[in-house]
């Protein structure tokens, strides 16, 4: 989807030069050539027995019986030697490149306390309560694509911008305290929207139970972050409206850390004036769900 705006322009609408039914046809016949002195007779033999098949269930209304797809059959949901899963997180999968024995600086260990300090801090619980607790090296990972051929994310470490189209840009949606500045007001949480630009993973496993006056780690935990840029959009949904940043430095917002499962899809972004607009087609899909402590019914 990152390429729709760029072959627009240069194609016009979309319906006019757009080939994806001849392009499945070419990517299913192309799998079929098993032989590479007899090419032609293997692919002849597929279409000629695919054609046979189709005939059969619509004669004979045999589509359930004679369906071949089984789940687990799609090799898309099988993990390479270059992935990882994590029980956490079923719908992801990480993809290399991967250092397995990373070890953050000062300011990337000053971010990740910051946010654990919103999950295992007590009441007077500052970072620098949670820097000990840090593991000293972490998995940073480089890609990362979602399960059900979902979208695949590249971060900004594992670009190449003369080789890939970039995929590192992202929508991702976090419940906000408006009264975050404000400890004596009691907190009003409102869901906002957020572009970023993804620069890598970090896998950060806490072994062991923690239990202390400001830090209280109940069991042993795994968590996959998002290191992200968060463009200054506004905070504008671009799939109601226009959502832009500038074409600059000044145009991100401070890095953070955020969840891997807040992360809702991939984005593209189209230039103009010296602007960066959002290309969002995510309207319709599942959003991220915002779940209290102790809520145990899900609203439809």
């Amino acid at each position: 989807m990152l390429h729709l705006a760029d072959g627009i322009e240069d194609s016009g609408p979309v319906w006019t030069s757009w080939a994806f039914i001849m392009e499945r046809i070419c990517s299913l016949i192309s799998s079929c050539v098993t032989s590479h002195l007899h090419p032609d007779g293997t692919l002849n033999q597929r279409i000629k027995r695919e054609a046979q098949l189709s005939a059969i269930i619509l004669k004979y209304d045999l589509y359930d019986e004679l369906d071949l797809s089984r789940p687990g059959d799609d090799p898309a949901e099988q993990l390479s030697r270059s992935e990882q899963a994590y029980d956490e997180y079923p719908e992801s999968i990480l993809r290399f490149p991967r250092v397995k024995d990373f070890r953050p600086d000062d300011l990337i260990r000053w971010h990740l306390g910051v946010y654990f300090v919103n999950i295992y801090g007590q009441k007077k619980c500052k970072w620098q309560h949670i820097l000990p607790y840090l593991p000293e090296s972490m998995t940073r990972w480089g890609k990362v694509r979602r399960r059900h051929r979902g979208d695949k994310i590249r971060g900004a470490i594992a670009m190449n911008p003369e080789k890939n189209r970039d995929s590192s840009f992202i929508r991702f949606e976090l419940e906000v305290d408006i009264y975050a500045h404000q400890t004596r007001k009691k907190p009003v949480f409102v869901r906002k929207v957020y572009y970023a630009q993804l620069q890598y993973l970090l896998v950060v496993e806490f072994t062991t139970r923690i239990n202390t006056e400001n830090v209280k780690i109940p069991e042993p935990e795994t968590h996959v972050l998002a290191y992200v840029k968060p463009c200054k959009t506004g905070n504008k949904d671009a799939t109601v409206e226009l959502a832009s940043f500038k074409d600059r430095p000044t145009g991100f917002e401070t890095p953070q850390f955020i969840d891997l499962n807040s992360i809702d899809c991939v984005a593209g972004r189209v230039l103009r004036d010296k602007k960066w607009y959002m290309i969002d087609r995510s309207r319709g899909v599942a959003r991220t769900m915002f779940i209290q402590d102790g809520d145990r019914e899900l609203e439809e």
